[in-house]
């Protein structure tokens, strides 16, 4: 029997890319020659024609009439080139379409920008939700914090959450839930009784939400050494006394290497470790020997977003990932790179992870990949009893 057409899961990845860009730039490409016929769906087998193939589409759209730069979404394009493959093996990763489409779409949506690509929240929809908590569950200012910060009573579990922070982190991590993976057949999130490891706590934000899921019988080891994030973190917790009971708070970044010294440059909310001299000094840990050191004797779901060292935190919880299979949900967005070494380390550990993606903002920030072990289950709780 003769084979028909190739479907769209026979397309590789850079085609469904190519394609992806040139429909939200409006541009139609029909038979351009030597097979490829993008409305018919035929596959590219050379990435370098598919570059050289969008350049000259962009090119010839004009788009800088369009409302984006084209000189930009060039370069863009072209720091993709080399990424091209290690970004088709993330796209085999992704356990469902949905992952696979918004792989495609954050990709696009960085390369022309919110006037040509959807993403799964919308700048009016996220800002609408941002007015109408500011509106609903604002109770007054935050003593001691700049008058921008308010005060909002949440609605929690067992009772109201406080937080003293802004609108948008209300809707990040409690209307939308951004720690909290329902792509796949099972929730990767934190559940009752579940020991979470809250890895760039920042403000407190996220400890509070995690405290609420985890019920009076978790825990959450919370990671944060900036001296101002570690100053409202504290007043988070103190505005939470029932929650804050649940709360270990670390104040060493995580690395793949414990107790190495590195420095830093704070900047509130967006704090990077650096080599470079001068800024501030701090020691590092690791998932691994916070275990060991008896901070907590197993964990069930680690969260990630330490501004582009998560895959350092992920190579110092080896021997934890082996042993318990944590549900995990890591931001990939720091670095493109992110999007390859990250989901490449992950299934390369070979534990049965299953992999999906999704994203919670309106630009190109926030982005998660959520992995749950096939064998986290039955076997663990066997184990443990």
């Amino acid at each position: 029997m003769a084979a028909g057409p190739p479907t769209r899961a026979d397309e590789g990845f850079a085609q469904r890319l190519f394609e992806r860009v040139l429909t939200a730039t409006g541009e139609h490409v029909s038979g351009t020659g030597s097979g490829f016929d993008l409305k018919s769906g035929w596959r590219l087998t050379h990435r370098d024609r598919v570059r050289d193939l969008l350049q000259g589409a962009l090119a010839r759209a004009g788009i800088g009439r369009r409302g984006y730069d084209r000189g930009e979404a060039a370069r863009f394009l072209a720091r993709l080139g080399p990424l091209l493959d290690g970004l088709e093996r993330t796209d085999g990763l992704l356990a469902d379409e949905r992952s696979r489409e918004l792989l495609v779409d954050l990709l696009a949506f960085r390369a022309l920008g919110p006037r040509h690509v959807r993403l799964p929240v919308t700048i009016d929809g996220f800002w609408h939700e941002a007015a109408r908590v500011d509106a609903e569950l604002r109770t007054g200012p935050a003593p001691g914090l700049v008058p921008q910060f308010g005060t909002y009573r949440i609605p929690g579990r067992e009772g109201p959450i406080t937080l003293l922070g802004l609108p948008t982190q209300v809707v990040e991590f409690f209307v939308l839930e951004q720690y909290a993976g329902r792509r796949g057949p099972q929730p990767v999130e934190a559940e009752e009784g579940d020991v979470v490891i809250d890895a760039g706590g920042g403000m407190g934000d996220t400890a509070l939400y995690f405290a609420d899921r985890v019920g009076p019988e978790g825990r959450v080891i919370c990671l944060e050494f900036e001296p101002a994030n570690l100053a409202q973190l504290r007043l988070n917790l103190e505005a939470n006394p029932r929650l804050a009971e649940r709360v270990e708070v670390v104040e060493h970044p995580l690395w793949d290497r414990p107790a190495e010294e590195l420095r830093f440059d704070p900047a509130l909310g967006r704090t990077s470790v650096t080599g470079a001299e001068g800024g501030q000094s701090v020691l590092t840990t690791t998932i691994d020997e916070l275990v060991r050191s008896g901070t907590m004797d197993r964990v069930d779901f680690i969260k990630l977003d330490v501004e582009g060292a998560e895959l350092r935190a992920l190579q110092g919880a080896g021997d934890t990932l082996g042993r318990d299979r944590p549900k995990l949900a890591v931001s990939v967005y720091h670095h493109l790179e992110d999007l390859v070494e990250l989901p490449g380390h992950i299934a390369g550990l070979d534990l049965g992870y299953e992999l999906t993606l999704d994203h919670f903002l309106p630009a190109p920030e926030e982005t998660v990949l959520f992995a749950r072990s096939h064998s986290d289950g039955a076997r663990l709780a066997e184990e443990r009893s």
